[in-house]
């Protein structure tokens, strides 16, 4: 019921699922086909299924070489990012 009451898009419909966004008025995704599948080449976010979940994001810097192989730094981030698109 309190979705129906509130159609349009707002500052947290980062938190929520593609799908879902699509139904709201006003965001970038509004009535935009959510694919049931994959296809090779895609470009994906993937978040985090926890209330408020994040989203995992990666970075162009390096873990330092004290922490092991110098490697990418991957975290989670809470905020629409291009470095949330994998």
């Amino acid at each position: 019921m309190h979705f129906k009451l509130l159609p349009n898009t707002g500052p947290g419909d980062g938190f929520f699922s593609s799908a879902f966004q699509s139904t709201l008025r006003g965001n970038q995704l509004y009535k935009s086909a959510v694919p049931a599948d994959l296809a090779f080449g895609s470009i994906v976010s993937i978040k985090n299924t926890r209330a408020g979940g994040a989203l995992l994001h990666s970075h162009s810097h390096l873990y330092p070489k004290e922490h092991g192989p110098e490697q990418q730094q991957v975290t989670c981030y809470s905020h629409k990012d291009d470095n949330n698109k994998w």
